[in-house]
């Protein structure tokens, strides 16, 4: 008893009762737990990249991948961000862009940042509203007709199997604010079956670039770039399905960038492996495109210009002012 008064006491010198006393407690361990769980991630990320690549841009791997990896890795980033605007390059730096490299004893959800996708099938949300459109199509004209129509054949071309397949089964590298590529693709990429004679750090670069340094008005310029190409029957086959560049205006500037840095991406013709490799083949191809990307690579696109006058800093106000 003289405990229970002491303690009501105690409330009313804080002027709180006893809900209100759990209520802190309740909440003061649901936030301890919380950074617990922050701290336990953020480990987890410097245990698994604890080799590191000071660069244009971070490069990070698992100690397992060897040095040459990050070498080559380091030249290729160099090269390809070395005539970027000053502001690009600030504002993928401010927003933490890296580059990380995928072992070749790993998969990509192997890596902390796609970790929690490990497994997971249908994981983008367009590609599951491609299939649920897909799905309509063949519902509305009938499964055997529907085998038969250049539509569904073109929807089938361009849909990744979202639902049939991993993350860790369709890609040995992803775009986002930290790109990565395996590291067979960086040191042998002769030799590789999957990705032969294409530079995926290119293409996942440019994802990067485009959708976290790039200003709006260029990607704006991609855009209209896109579908000025697709207007005019490039990127087409002649069955009428379309190369992996006519699926959105981010693989248009990806896949380009691929031809652009001397390797190709999905060929119009794979028989006869058109356009032809390298930066040639793309301006012989879709002079359009070459033109686009090879202005924004060397920094000579004219609305890099507009955005020079503004600032995305705030400037502090004179005492006198």
């Amino acid at each position: 008893a003289a405990m229970e008064e002491a303690h009501r006491r105690l409330l009313g010198l804080l002027r709180t009762d006893e809900a209100a006393v759990r209520a802190r407690v309740d909440k003061r361990v649901y936030q301890t737990r919380a950074l617990r769980r922050t701290r336990t991630g953020a480990r987890l990320h410097d245990r698994w990249y604890a080799k590191s690549l000071a660069g244009t841009l971070p490069l990070r791997a698992h100690p397992s991948v060897p040095d040459s990896a990050l070498f080559v890795a380091a030249d290729r980033v160099s090269r390809q961000l070395r005539c970027l605007p000053p502001a690009v390059l600030a504002r993928l730096s401010r927003r933490g862009a890296a580059v990380h490299v995928i072992g070749r004893r790993q998969s990509t959800t192997d890596l902390p940042e796609y970790r929690h996708l490990k497994g997971v099938r249908g994981t983008l949300p367009d590609e599951v509203a491609e299939a649920k459109a897909l799905d309509a199509l063949i519902l509305a004209v009938g499964r055997p007709r529907a085998r038969q129509t250049p539509e569904l054949r073109r929807r089938q071309q361009l849909l990744l199997p979202a639902s049939k397949a991993t993350l860790d089964e369709r890609s040995r590298g992803m775009g986002g604010l930290q790109a990565s590529c395996g590291e067979e693709n960086l040191l042998a990429p002769e030799d590789e079956l999957r990705y032969r004679g294409r530079c995926v750090l290119s293409h996942e670069l440019s994802h990067t670039v485009m959708d976290h340094g790039l200003p709006p008005a260029v990607r704006t310029a991609i855009r209209l770039g896109w579908a000025a190409a697709l207007s005019r029957g490039l990127w087409t086959r002649p069955d009428g399905t379309r190369a992996y560049a006519a699926t959105s205006a981010g693989e248009y500037f990806a896949e380009l960038s691929m031809w652009y840095w001397g390797t190709h991406g999905d060929f119009v013709d794979a028989k006869l492996r058109l356009p032809t490799a390298g930066p040639l083949g793309l301006a012989r191809y879709d002079p359009g495109g070459f033109e686009l990307v090879g202005q924004i690579w060397s920094g000579a696109h004219p609305l890099y210009a507009a955005e020079e006058g503004a600032s995305c800093r705030l400037r502090p106000v004179r005492p006198d002012a």
